[in-house]
């Protein structure tokens, strides 16, 4: 699943995130961007891409719900 985190003025940022069948247990999280201005405009430029196990990804979560919270 894929959704945008952020847009603005042509520039956005996406988060996926997918499970790795092949592995079982484990997930790939990507963070990419996308510039409408650039030479290949549809293009996803990866800023980051990290395989999670199911602890991992909860924890990544956890984090992230404890930070909004606050």
């Amino acid at each position: 699943m894929r959704t945008t985190i952020l847009e603005n003025s042509g520039f956005s940022y996406t988060a996926e995130v997918r499970r790795i069948e092949a592995v079982g247990d484990c997930y790939s999280v990507e963070i990419a961007s996308r510039w409408t201005a650039a030479r290949d405009p549809g293009a996803l430029r990866r800023l980051v891409q990290i395989t999670l196990d199911t602890a991992g990804l909860l924890a990544l979560r956890n984090l992230i719900d404890a930070q909004v919270a606050s």
